[in-house]
């Protein structure tokens, strides 16, 4: 699967503008500056006065959206999810993908947080665009991630999948399957970012 993402100093920058205090505001500033919209209600969330989890799109390109878990009055983003919509011609869709997910480590937020991500990925995110595939670079946690929803997938009567998106294959996963080629599925060889996890709402077309 993806090609681990490990190099610290590329880390720390697309995580910068969220982790500074300063920068962070002025993020949020440009969110709020874009038409942001609310998904609470999609969701089925309620979360404390003063918070609110909106969707901005086309703020950075046309075929991107961006979802933020944001504090109104302290004017902070607390939790920061960028996704990016694809067109796959092997897989006859447009699948999205997340391609940077973040949230603040501050411990007084953390009822607020928790479980967030799992439920924006499947209670919005797959439910809205029926396809999600993994970037093709990650960092470590966000190979545990995936891994993580695989298996939540799996449970939950999901298709999941490992995609050469090269040559246009997919094997059909399992608990089995995962175990027994998870050695072998994430690395640091530039070979691994052609191969993707996906999730699906339906049955894709296997090549034999």
């Amino acid at each position: 699967m993806p090609q681990l993402y490990l190099n610290r100093k590329d880390i720390k920058q697309d995580f910068k503008k969220l982790m500074q205090n300063k920068l962070n505001r002025e993020f949020y500033q440009h969110l709020i500056a874009n038409s942001p919209k609310s998904i609470l209600a999609k969701l089925g969330l309620s979360i404390l006065e003063g918070f609110d989890l909106i969707r901005v799109d086309a703020r950075e390109s046309d075929n991107t959206f961006e979802i933020a878990l944001v504090s109104k009055t302290e004017e902070k983003v607390l939790y920061y999810n960028k996704v990016i919509i694809v067109t796959d011609i092997h897989l006859n869709s447009r699948p999205v993908t997340q391609i940077l997910l973040w949230r603040t480590v501050d411990p007084k937020y953390k009822g607020l947080t928790a479980g967030l991500a799992e439920k924006i990925f499947f209670d919005y995110i797959i439910e809205t665009y029926d396809i999600i595939i993994s970037d093709n670079n990650q960092t470590e946690l966000g190979m545990f991630f995936w891994q993580t929803r695989l298996l939540q997938a799996i449970d939950k009567g999901l298709f999941t999948y490992l995609y050469d998106y090269l040559k246009g294959n997919l094997l059909k996963l399992n608990r089995q399957i995962l175990e027994e080629l998870n050695e072998e599925i994430w690395g640091e060889d530039d070979t691994y970012q052609y191969q993707l996890a996906v999730i699906s709402k339906f049955s894709l077309k296997v090549k034999l």
